[in-house]
C-alpha cells in the first residue's frame, strides 16, 4: 500500500473508554439514574442498531464518568469478522446512553483526529487487514483488546484534510449503500416469492385433502446430548464431533456448523445423524425456534446435540416434504404460540407440541411432486439471489477501494470524480 501520509498509532490520538459491566449496577444505595445501555448486538460494522437496546440502573457518578459523547467512535471487543474493528460513529443517538464494557469508545483529541475520518479509515481495507491478521479468530469469530486498538497505525492527513476526505466520503459511500439497500430490498422480495409460492401449494393441499396431525406419520421423537467440546469445529470426517444449534439454519442443513467431540469422550454412535434425517430445533430465539432442516450430503461421524430434536417419520412420508410444511406459515404460527420459556430471547419446544403440528393427507406420490415443483421454483430464485450476493460484493469491495483511496492519500478527494459519473 502506498501512503502519502504519515502513520501514527491510534493511542497518540484519542483515549479509549471501557464500557460498563453489569456489575456496575449492584451497589444501588444512593443516588442512582437509569440510562439506555449499548450492547455489543446494538454495535453493527459501521451503523448503530437500535431496535432493541436494553437499560441499566447506576449510580450518578458513575454514568457521569462514562457517558457516550457526541463523535465518540465505537469497537466491539468481539463478534463476527466483518465487525472486527470496524469503528461506528456516535451521534448522540440516545442521549445519556451508556456501553457495555465489550465495546469500546474512541475519542479523538481534539485538533488531531476528526471523528468521521476515524470511523471511515477504520472501514478501510488497510484497517481490515491490521485487524484481522492481529486479532484473535476462531472459526468465523474474532476478537481484539485495547492494546492492539490503541496500535492502530492510522494514515494522518492535515486535520483540514481530514475533514475534506471525510465529506468526500460521506457523499459516495452513501450512494453506494443505497444501491446495496436497493440489492438487500431485491433480495428479501425474492425470499418472500419463495414463501408465498411455498405456503400456496401447502394451502392448497391442507384445503383439497385435509390435514393430519404429524404424530401419525412419526415413529419418534428424540433429542441428542451434548458433553463437553472443543471450541473449534472437526478438521476431518474421520473425527467425531457435535452439531451446533446454527447447523439447521432457515431450512438448510450446514454440516461445517459442529464442534470437535475431544478424542479421550467417547462417542454416543446412536446419536449420529444420516441423510434424510428430519431435525428440529427444539430451543432457539422465538423466531428460530422450530426450524427444520434434512440432512444432507455426508455426514458422517456428526452427532446430535440436545437443543435438536431428530424426527424419525413412518415409511412413505417424505422427510423433505415435511420440512417444507413445517417451513409454511400456518405451521410457523403454531409454533410462536406454542414455544414456552421465561426469556424471550430463548424459548423451547415440547416434542409433544411437534406432533401436533398439521400436516396435509396426501399420498407419497403427491408428496415428491410437490417437493419437484418447489425444487424448481426454489432453483431460479437461488440463481437470482446468487446474482445479488455477487452484485452486493462487487459494490462492497468498490466502497472500500474508495474509502482506503481516499485515506491513504491514493485519491485526490479535490478533483475525484463521484461514483457512477460519467
Amino acid at each position: 500500500m502506498t501512503n502519502r501520509w504519515p502513520l501514527v498509532r491510534l493511542g497518540y490520538l484519542c483515549s479509549l473508554q471501557s464500557g460498563l459491566t453489569v456489575d456496575s449496577s449492584r451497589d444501588l444505595t444512593g443516588d442512582v439514574v437509569t440510562r439506555p445501555y449499548l450492547r455489543v448486538a446494538n454495535v453493527q460494522a459501521g451503523y448503530i442498531d437500535l431496535t432493541s437496546v436494553n437499560e441499566i440502573t447506576v449510580p450518578r457518578a458513575v454514568a457521569a464518568r462514562s457517558t457516550l459523547q457526541r463523535g465518540d467512535v465505537l469497537m466491539t471487543e468481539g463478534g463476527d469478522l466483518d465487525k472486527l474493528g470496524r469503528g461506528t460513529l456516535w451521534q448522540n443517538e440516545l442521549d445519556g446512553c451508556l456501553h457495555q464494557n465489550h465495546v469500546f469508545a474512541l475519542r479523538p483529541f481534539p485538533g488531531k483526529l476528526d471523528p468521521r475520518y476515524l470511523a471511515l479509515a477504520t472501514q478501510s481495507a488497510y484497517a481490515r487487514h491490521y485487524f484481522e491478521s492481529t486479532g484473535v479468530k476462531t472459526t468465523n469469530l474474532a476478537s481484539t483488546n485495547r492494546i492492539k486498538i490503541l496500535g492502530f497505525p492510522v494514515p494522518l492527513p492535515p486535520l483540514k484534510e481530514q475533514r475534506r476526505i471525510a465529506d468526500f466520503l460521506d457523499i459516495e459511500t452513501a450512494r453506494i449503500d443505497e444501491l446495496i439497500q436497493l440489492d438487500y430490498s431485491l433480495k428479501a422480495r425474492l425470499e418472500e416469492r419463495e414463501k408465498s409460492y411455498r405456503d400456496f401449494m401447502i394451502d392448497g393441499m391442507a384445503g383439497e385433502f385435509g390435514e393430519i396431525p404429524l404424530r401419525r406419520l412419526v415413529q419418534k421423537i428424540e433429542q441428542g446430548a451434548s458433553p463437553q467440546c472443543e471450541g473449534s469445529a472437526r478438521q476431518g470426517r474421520d473425527e467425531w464431533a457435535v452439531l451446533k444449534l446454527s447447523a439447521v439454519k432457515r431450512g438448510h442443513f450446514l454440516s461445517d456448523e459442529n464442534k470437535r467431540l475431544p478424542v479421550e469422550v467417547a462417542p454416543e454412535v446412536r446419536y449420529e445423524v444420516k441423510a434424510g434425517d428430519l431435525l428440529v430445533t427444539r430451543a432457539n430465539t422465538p423466531e428460530l425456534v422450530g426450524d427444520v432442516a434434512v440432512v444432507t450430503g455426508s455426514a458422517e461421524k456428526l452427532l446430535l446435540p440436545d437443543l435438536i430434536y431428530r424426527v424419525r417419520l413412518k415409511s412413505g412420508v417424505e422427510s423433505e416434504f415435511v420440512s417444507q410444511v413445517l417451513r409454511s406459515n400456518r405451521v410457523r404460527s403454531l409454533i410462536e404460540a406454542s414455544a414456552r420459556g421465561s426469556s424471550q430471547s430463548m424459548v423451547k419446544l415440547r416434542g409433544e407440541d411437534i406432533k401436533e403440528w398439521p400436516v396435509p393427507l396426501v399420498e407419497q406420490a403427491m408428496q415428491r411432486a410437490c417437493m419437484e415443483e418447489l425444487r424448481r421454483r426454489s432453483a431460479e430464485i437461488w440463481d437470482l439471489r446468487q446474482k445479488v450476493d455477487r452484485r452486493v460484493a462487487l459494490l462492497e469491495e468498490r466502497r472500500r477501494a474508495v474509502v482506503t483511496a481516499a485515506v491513504t492519500g491514493e485519491l485526490d478527494v479535490t478533483t475525484a470524480r463521484s461514483f457512477g459519473s460519467a
